[in-house]
């Protein structure tokens, strides 16, 4: 109690220092997993692409297309496994219960079946065999019970956003929220605008069997766009046609800064930021930890060779210490726990994309734990081997503090902590 009382201030600036930098470090790694796990969290996403042109707009590429484009370059070649359609739509479902419409806001999207072919989506209740069929829908897992609670949702109708009454045929279990198809209803698309080549308002998904073959895949599909609509194209347009025609791995195209503003979602270059921030935060709380645990040896020698001289060993000593230092170490955790939970529930957790609730967090949580009690091995085990090697006659001569090598410890602590490092670009 007497070395608490001692070194408790410190302690406490100890465990708030750590406890604000962990929690700032798993704010951050929560943004940082969802920019580098986007569209790269199903199986075979290696596989999937994204078409992309910047015919209309030069400089920026789209996602937009009519569909006659699409169906002739889903033809061009036989390294394309599938491709999947994408519309839009009114963002609205309305259902009809006991005579009266309810309208819900739920995330929808027209698609053709070939999509199920280009995602993977597993099934809960039904499949998406009829999805051929006109006027027919699936759901996710979550809208599902929204819609129809406990109930089968398989048979039931609603009123999509599109106006029409479409049956529901499968329920798929939920998508991770950073993901292209994290969509809660899918309609069918049918042949709407397939004879339509003025309508740009489609985008398209495809499953290669080779991704190495990417760019010549990519040739073979805009050559056959060329040779189906460029009749009235001289040799420099008809280049400029192809230079302006790619297909994007799905997870890079989510860190693609030359599409328009409403496409791109990341700047890999702030991910990288953002990470090395985390670990900057962690690498400082650590560095502090060891400062102040070496600021505390001259109060703490006395006790500790007393302690010797009364016949404790020195594996004793250092475990106690390293105890001491797990605790501490255990509580700026628990504060960082507290703090990031408190964060999730203001406005600003609207500044980062993913949920920041603990429980949608565990394995960002496990990790810092680990980080926590690395930290405090570490920050302990080097206080707690310099301060047991000390000769035990130091308790009988007098504080260690008042020592010359305790007075070159705190000078040495207090001269890096505060020497000027501009001058090594630090």
């Amino acid at each position: 109690m007497k070395v608490f009382r001692k070194t408790g201030v410190s302690t406490l600036i100890n465990i708030l220092g750590m406890s604000v930098a962990f929690a700032a470090a798993m704010i951050l790694m929560v943004q940082v997993r969802w920019d580098t796990t986007y569209d790269a969290n199903f199986k075979g996403h290696g596989q999937v692409f994204r078409m992309e042109n910047n015919w209309m707009d030069k400089g920026l590429y789209g996602t937009y297309f009519s569909r006659p484009i699409i169906e002739v370059a889903k033809a061009a070649s036989p390294n394309i496994e599938a491709v999947g359609t994408f519309g839009w739509m009114a963002q609205e479902v309305t259902l009809k219960k006991d005579g009266e419409e309810t309208v819900l806001s739920v995330p929808s999207a027209p698609v053709d079946s070939s999509m199920f072919s280009v995602f993977p989506f597993e099934w809960v209740e039904g499949s998406a065999r009829e999805f051929t069929a006109g006027e027919t829908a699936v759901v996710s897992e979550k809208y599902a019970i929204i819609f129809f609670g406990d109930e089968s949702a398989v048979g039931k109708t609603f009123k999509a956003g599109n106006g029409v009454e479409v049956r529901v045929i499968g329920v798929f279990k939920d998508m991770p929220k950073n993901y292209s198809m994290h969509y809660g209803v899918l309609v069918n698309l049918g042949d709407r605008y397939l004879d339509t080549p003025s309508e740009w308002s489609f985008a398209a998904y495809l499953k290669l069997k080779d991704p190495s073959r990417a760019k010549e895949t990519e040739a073979l599909m805009v050559n056959a766009v060329l040779e189906q609509y460029g009749d009235d194209h001289d040799a420099d347009e008809a280049d400029e046609f192809r230079n302006g025609f790619r297909i994007v791995k799905l997870h890079d195209a989510h860190f693609e800064r030359d599409v328009r503003a409403n496409i791109a979602s990341a700047n890999k270059a702030i991910t990288i930021t953002l990470t090395a921030i985390a670990i900057l935060l962690i690498l400082i709380a650590i560095i502090n930890f060891i400062n102040f645990a070496f600021a505390e040896i001259p109060f703490r020698i006395k006790n500790i060779n007393t302690r010797k001289v009364l016949g404790e060993g020195r594996g004793s000593l250092i475990g106690r210490q390293l105890l001491h230092a797990g605790l501490i170490a255990l509580i700026a955790f628990a504060i960082a726990c507290l703090i990031m939970h408190v964060v999730a529930g203001s406005s600003w957790a609207s500044y980062v994309s993913d949920s920041l609730a603990l429980k949608d967090n565990v394995g960002i949580l496990a990790l810092m734990l680990g980080v926590a009690l690395v930290s405090a091995v570490i920050a302990g085990l080097a206080p707690a081997l310099y301060s047991t090697s000390q000769p035990a006659a130091l308790v009988l001569k007098g504080s260690y503090g008042t020592s010359v090598k305790g007075k070159a410890l705190r000078n040495m602590l207090v001269g890096l902590q505060f020497y000027d490092w501009k001058g090594y670009g630090l």
